[in-house]
């Protein structure tokens, strides 16, 4: 699609200068809806009326702006108090203290009389021009405004109120009347108040391409102009956002689009750029917007200009184009969908300068980004979450200017939570009888599957296995046997999403059995700890360090690795502050375990942070729980929010709680009530402090008090996931797919998976990065690609579309008694013929509907690649408008890149009839006339490496027309094999013609005198034909009989249609058929025809029935050589 240029920016400074006003009042018209605002509009325009929108209930703040910033002192309603109501008008006259006048009736057509009525009184002279439309039907309406004319409605059972108003109009030069039916009422008084009646009916896109050809005429204001194409299905905005564009002067006409199907939009844009080049498009859906845009492209069309519409009902008044010199990229989709903690993101982003990159950004701290380019872009993304949460997706799209435009979404991942999390209980002695109530938080009330598992010594059960709203369930913890001490036993219940076994919350019960232990302090001190080591095998100790008199600090090594637990005293001679203090080493280690985890993957979830105790003091027992995790990538923080409860015996009671947190700094503790927990200091007073120990990334909590704590972490490095990147190659059954691009960011190693359903055979190679996929048989395949990092998966769905390889097919193949000839499908720029004249015909089209035949009576089989193909060559044997007379040079160009170094030769064909005879011999099972016929060759030429070959040849005028075949010399087998790469044609006149136009009479007849410049050598008759120059000829080719009729061939105009081909036999076209096939297939108001009767004369007068806006074609038929000998057009 070729760039299309914006000009709103100078729209933007225009459209904040005020309106100024011929009178001492100023004057603002307010609508509320699309009929009105039509028949307002050239009411508006024509006084000079500030034209202003408001919704129907009430009167929106940016209406009341406008009219206060252009000085409005009189509102004119046009609308009844349905359309804009009593509170609006109670609001003009409290509010803005304003004169009010409605003008309005019972329904849209009596408003549009008091509008039309109102107008003509106040500007007589605007009746030169008057529009009637169809009233309830906005398909058809807002074409309308075009005309720049007083507009009147008309509907079934209110003609009478439409005669009514427009027998007040005097000499109206034109009325044009616009519906899909004229009440003939309505015509009749039309065409008694006008000198001309012009009238747009029939189908929705008819009236609308019929209206168009007259606007110029009508309204020369539009020639050059910017035109508003309009189209809308979401709401009205689109229509209202052109029709107050007309009153401000920036569109000159509306075209309404009445559907979105490409061929009528394709046809009303041609008409369109029969009289300007400048389109702006209001359009409330991108396809449509982009449909218009591309078609207007290969026209004449060069100034295109995208106007999103801009009304909301509740806010907007007076059209504010948004307008900028380039608009930013459009995100047209961002569609989320979600299964378990897998998130599919559907993106689809736009821009008409181009486009440079995508960053979506998840909303846990990791993002995507990708380069991009071309205009328009679609993606699919999966990627699977670490934890559950509610997260916001953020998706920022570039232009070429970097230019950016932003969407977010929630991603909603939080499906439950259990309370509490993890108990700590230590038992000195005597059995376990615990019942432990566990709530659950269900916040999609999806089934949560329950499961128990109990270790050795104890026994777990629950009451009840699953549960799908929010509720409780009570676990029951008992000993079965003699419990050890120096030992901990976990008692854990899951708790996971149904059929997502990845999304789970454990319940964990700690009972520990302390061993007690004695250990010496450095100052020779004898200290009584109670120690944890069930796992914990080799090298572990405990030392109490009591040299400072603020701290006794004991340090515990597990492994190779130690953790300092700092216990604040002023008095460090006394050891009550720390005898009998539990010291959990199985929990050291494992929080060992997980910091060094989140290091090395620099990835942060529940559980891998989860807060375990490593030390407490006179604590029977400990809850610890995570309740969320968030991540803000904009400041680079994670917010860890715990809840950290433990019964307090003494003031001497404490827990140390211990995080793993990685190479993440803690920038912040809070405890809710408390506020800011601060980092140790060393005082011995502390109550509470935090300690971020960053050899070995832990976190450490000291608490005296029970609270809700709040971590900020400074994230330094958070892992993303992989980053998908393959290209594809289809071969026929065979796929290539290459994911070798494909990387992570962290440079970790990555692994691949493909899913390859319905293959047949599958490879791999460089460790599985690429697939070599066969399939079985022609179709359309998913193929879903997994990579992982060993922390993130992320996929990505590939459709691919295989065929079976099939050998290239001619266009049309027709093989009759032994030989072979091929026509090559072509287009527009395949062949041209230059000649020194051009005639213009109704556009001629082709429907197409044919398969392949054979006729075993006839010995003839036939061939076709595909309609389309078909189609193409027969439009080119039907199009001869190039006119030469004797001894004038006529340009042949033929061009095909694929055919260059290749010899190729021109065949012309000096009579029609006898290329048709020998397609009727070929079709009907003889294809030697034909082959005779390719013996006129004028010449073989090389193809130039730019694809063309050229013919210059001189015309002779005792031809009787020239038909144009180019030849595929390479290929050719002397009456035997045929490629006919183009056919074309055009015709040599003998004889100079003249038309002149001499009148038309009161019965609409016109009068032509045709004259030749020389008088005819045999008898002539004359012809004359007047064609609506919106009609075209349709030629419907057919062939689909099996038996004996290989084609059908009907010529098909507005109103019907007529066989000139049957049964493969042409049927002969003369002078009364002629004028018999105008008849039938098109109206009398679109075509008439007439013919003389046989002289030698050079000179005729003809009469027949007059045509609007027609082609005027004459002929003169030499009868004896049967041939044309002149043709004129006007």
């Amino acid at each position: 699609m070729k760039t299309l240029p914006m000009i709103l920016s100078i729209l933007l400074v225009l459209g904040v200068l005020p309106l100024s006003f011929a009178s001492d009042e100023n004057v603002a018209i307010v609508v509320s809806t699309p009929a009105d605002a039509i028949v307002a509009a050239p009411y508006a325009k024509a006084m000079g009326y500030l034209l202003v929108y408001t919704p129907t209930d009430e009167l929106s703040d940016n209406a009341k702006r406008e009219l206060e910033r252009n000085n409005i002192n009189k509102v004119i309603i046009v609308g009844g108090p349905v359309a804009v109501s009593n509170n609006v008008e109670n609001e003009l006259k409290s509010d803005l203290k304003l004169k009010i006048e409605r003008i309005w009736g019972e329904t849209r057509v009596e408003t549009s009389q008091k509008v039309f009525e109102t107008l003509i009184k106040e500007k007589p002279e605007i009746t030169k021009n008057i529009v009637i439309t169809e009233g309830f039907n906005e398909n058809v309406s807002p074409v309308a405004v075009s005309f720049n004319a007083p507009i009147l409605y008309y509907a079934p059972g209110k003609e009478n109120k439409t005669i009514e108003t427009l027998k007040l109009v005097k000499d109206a030069e034109n009325v044009i009347i616009i519906g899909t039916t004229v009440p003939p009422k309505v015509k009749d008084i039309a065409s008694s108040i006008a000198k001309k009646t012009i009238i747009a009916t029939g189908k929705d896109d008819t009236v609308i391409k019929t209206a168009l050809s007259y606007v110029a005429k009508i309204n020369p204001n539009v020639k050059n102009e910017e035109v508003a194409v309009v189209y809308s299905e979401i709401d009205k905005d689109p229509i209202l956002d052109a029709i107050m564009n007309f009153v401000e002067g920036r569109v000159n006409a509306i075209v309404p689009l009445p559907e979105k199907s490409r061929d009528t939009i394709e046809k009303i844009i041609g008409k369109i750029a029969t009289f300007t080049s400048k389109i702006s498009i209001a359009c409330d859906v991108p396809s449509v917007s982009d449909i218009i845009s591309s078609i207007a492209s290969k026209t004449d069309i060069t100034t295109v200009s995208t106007v999103t519409p801009t009304f909301a009902k509740s806010v907007t008044t007076k059209y504010r184009p948004p307008v900028v010199v380039d608009n930013k990229p459009t995100i047209n989709k961002f569609d989320i969908s979600t299964d378990g903690l897998k998130t599919a993101f559907t993106i689809n982003v736009s821009d008409d300068n181009g486009l440079k990159k995508i960053v979506l950004t998840y909303g846990d701290g990791t993002k995507f980004e990708k380069e991009i380019s071309g205009t328009s872009y679609s993606l699919n993304i999966s990627r699977n979450y670490l934890m559950q949460g509610v997260y916001t997706a953020t998706l920022t799209v570039y232009d070429n200017k970097d230019q950016a435009n932003t969407a977010s979404k929630s991603v909603n991942l939080r499906y439950f939570d259990i309370t509490p999390e993890h108990i700590s209980k230590t038992i000195l002695s005597g059995n376990i009888n615990e019942s432990i109530p566990i709530t659950i938080k269900n916040y999609q009330n999806k089934t949560i599957s329950i499961n128990a598992i109990s270790p050795t010594g104890l026994n777990v059960s629950i009451n009840n296995n699953s549960i799908n709203t929010t509720g409780s369930v009570i676990c029951r913890i008992i000993n079965t046997s003699a419990l050890t001490s120096g030992k901990a036993y976990q008692a854990k219940v899951v708790f996971a999403l149904d059929k997502h076994p990845e999304i789970n919350k454990t319940f964990v019960l700690d009972i520990i059995i302390p061993k007690i232990e004695n250990k010496t302090t450095t100052s020779g001190k004898t200290v009584s700890l109670q120690i944890v080591n069930t796992t914990v095998a080799e090298n572990t100790s405990i030392e109490i360090n009591d040299n400072t008199t603020n701290a006794f600090i004991v340090n515990t090594t597990v492994g190779d690795k130690s953790i300092d637990i700092i216990i604040p005293t002023t008095n460090t001679s006394d050891t009550s502050t720390i005898e009998n203090t539990t010291i959990h080493l199985e929990n050291i280690k494992e929080v060992l375990e997980r910091a060094e985890k989140v290091k090395n993957t620099s990835t942060l979830t529940e559980e891998t942070i989860r807060p375990v105790v490593i030390a407490s003091k006179d604590v029977n027992n400990v809850s610890v729980d995570v309740k969320n995790v968030t991540i803000d990538e904009t400041k680079n923080e994670a917010t860890i929010n715990t809840e950290i409860s433990f019964n307090k015996s003494t003031n001497d009671t404490y827990v140390v709680v211990a995080i793993p947190v990685g190479n993440n700094s803690v920038s912040k503790v809070y405890k809710e009530g408390l506020g800011t927990i601060p980092e140790y200091d060393g005082t011995g007073t502390q109550i509470n402090y935090f300690r971020y120990d960053a050899t070995n990334g832990i976190l450490t909590l000291f608490l005296k008090d029970d609270p809700l704590v709040s971590i900020t972490l400074s994230v330094k490095v958070v892992n993303q996931p992989p980053v998908i990147s393959y290209t594809y190659i289809e071969d026929g059954l065979n796929v290539l797919i290459n994911a070798s691009e494909s990387y992570d960011p962290e440079g970790k190693t990555l692994t691949f998976k493909w899913l390859a359903p319905g293959n047949q055979s599958v490879s791999y190679l460089e460790d599985g990065k690429t697939i070599n996929i066969t399939y079985p048989k022609s179709g359309t395949y998913d193929i879903t690609l997994i990579v992982s990092d060993g922390v993130y998966e992320v996929s990505s769905v590939i459709t691919v579309s295989v065929t079976q390889p099939v050998a290239e097919k001619p266009a049309i193949k027709v093989i009759a008694n032994g030989k072979t000839i091929e026509f090559a499908g072509q287009s527009d720029n395949t062949l041209t013929i230059s000649t020194p004249h051009t005639i213009k015909f109704p556009t001629i089209d082709a429907t197409v509907n044919v398969v392949d035949k054979e006729d075993t009576e006839k010995g003839v089989r036939i061939y076709f690649k595909d309609n389309e193909s078909v189609e193409s060559i027969i439009k080119a044997m039907n199009v001869f408008n190039k006119i030469a007379y004797d001894e004038e040079g006529v340009n042949i160009t033929y061009y095909n890149p694929e055919m260059k170094g290749k010899n190729v030769s021109l065949i012309i064909i000096p009579d029609r009839n006898e290329f048709r005879n020998a397609m009727n011999k070929l079709l009907n099972g003889d294809a030697t006339k034909f082959f005779e016929l390719l013996n006129n060759s004028y010449g073989t030429t090389t193809v130039d490496s730019n694809g063309y070959a050229k013919f210059t040849i001189t015309a002779n005028s005792s031809h009787k027309d020239d038909i144009v075949l180019i030849l595929d010399n390479e290929s050719y087998i002397d009456n035997t094999y045929a490629k006919i790469l183009a056919v074309g044609g055009f015709e040599v006149m003998k004889y100079n013609m003249t038309l002149t136009f001499n009148g038309t009479d009161v019965f609409n007849t016109t009068t032509y005198i045709i004259s030749l410049n020389d008088t005819p050598s045999n008898p002539v008759r004359y012809g004359l034909a007047m064609i609506n120059k919106n009609v075209g000829i349709t030629l419907d080719v057919i062939g689909t009989n099996p038996n004996n009729n290989l084609f059908n061939v009907s010529v098909v105009g507005n109103n019907g249609s007529e066989i000139v081909v049957e049964n493969n036999d042409f049927i002969t076209l003369s002078a009364s058929k002629i004028n018999d096939i105008i008849g039938t297939i098109f109206t009398p108001d679109t075509a008439s025809a007439t013919y003389s009767s046989i002289i030698t004369n050079s000179t005729v007068s003809l009469d027949l029935n007059n045509v609007s806006d027609a082609y005027v074609i004459g002929i003169a038929y030499d009868t004896v050589d049967k041939k044309i000998v002149a043709v004129e057009q006007q």
